[in-house]
């Protein structure tokens, strides 16, 4: 992954990562105290590259509703997940971009008592 895209996600104060074609991650401070755990154990990017195949070949976005777990809150919040496939000028798969967003709609339905991840296709 280039250096630009590197130091452009390092500077958003959001939480967010990007992967590159090889499906490595990067993310910043914020996205890493979201997954509250590193990178590369996280669960959210576990169930990512298991439908990244499928979203490179279709060129389709993917979202994750995840209601894992962390950190010492009584309750999780919930968050949605999404991840954009990039692609290049010749229309080469380059990686992903991901951000989270608290899932408002699901913490009212009271599901974050389950613990699991869902992919929202």
């Amino acid at each position: 992954m280039n250096s630009s895209i590197k130091q452009f996600c390092q500077s958003f104060t959001i939480p967010c990562g990007f992967t590159d074609e090889e499906s490595q991650v990067y993310t910043n401070a914020a996205m890493t105290d979201i997954l509250e755990m590193t990178a590369e154990s996280s669960q959210v990017l576990d169930v990512f590259h298991a439908h990244e195949e499928v979203m490179r070949d279709k060129k389709l976005p993917l979202s994750l509703l995840s209601t894992l777990p962390g950190g010492d809150k009584p309750s999780p919040q919930p968050w949605r997940f999404d991840f954009l496939p990039r692609f290049d000028e010749k229309n080469v798969y380059q990686g992903a971009f991901f951000m989270p967003s608290p899932s408002c709609f699901y913490r009212c339905l009271n599901i974050s008592k389950v613990s699991h991840l869902i992919p929202l296709i």
